[in-house]
Order: C-alpha cells, then structure tokens, then sequence
C-alpha cells in the first residue's frame, strides 16, 4: 500500500484591520451647488481613508472629482468642477490607503430636487 498526503487548506480573514474596515459606511450626505458634504462612520475615522464621487464604483477613470482625505471627525467635502454633470447620477466611495473601495452610495449630482 502507499499512503497518501492530502493538504487541507483553510483560508480566511483575520481579524486585523479588514474586519474594522469592514464596518465603515456613509452616514450622511448633503449637496450645496455642486459641493459635497460626506459623513462616515465610525468616528473617528480609520487613518488613510479618502472619498471620491464616480459615475462607475469600481473604475476609477469615471471619477468626476479630486479624491478628498476624510478628517479625524469622519467628514469630507467634495467638489464637482464640471456643472454639465449637474443632475447626473454618481456614486460616493470610501477608498481605503490601497485604493480600495470599502463603503459606497449613490446621489445625485447637486443633491435631489
């Protein structure tokens, strides 16, 4: 008989910063003109995070204005150059330090009216 070794693999998420970040959402939002103003939680914020508006989540060649850092409070504000984009659909994303999206939210350009 020969015997045989069969490798078991498990693999997970550890529980470092991906479960913290896992948490993070977008509590408010609210439009001036073309001015963005964006909440997270938890506050304080997790150090490295940014927001930025896109009309595609996950390219990030459709953002439609400069990513902004979050500050120690959990707010940023953004701004939209562009006016011919006023009323378009978009989408707010938090970006971790890597560049990756961890919360997102849809609006409109310029808010609802």
């Amino acid at each position: 008989l020969q015997e045989a070794v069969v490798p078991v693999l498990r693999v997970g998420a550890g529980a470092g910063g991906q479960a913290k970040q896992a948490q993070i959402h977008i509590a408010a939002v609210s439009w001036i003109g073309l001015r963005c103003r964006v909440r997270i939680k938890p506050k304080p914020a997790v150090p490295g995070l940014s927001v930025e508006l896109r009309t595609q989540v996950a390219d990030a060649a459709s953002s439609i204005s400069q990513p902004r850092p979050v500050d120690n409070d959990g707010t940023a504000g953004l701004l939209v150059a562009n006016d011919d984009l006023e009323g378009a659909s978009a989408a707010i994303v938090v970006l971790n330090a890597q560049g990756e999206v961890l919360a997102k939210q849809s609006t409109i350009v310029g808010g609802e009216n």
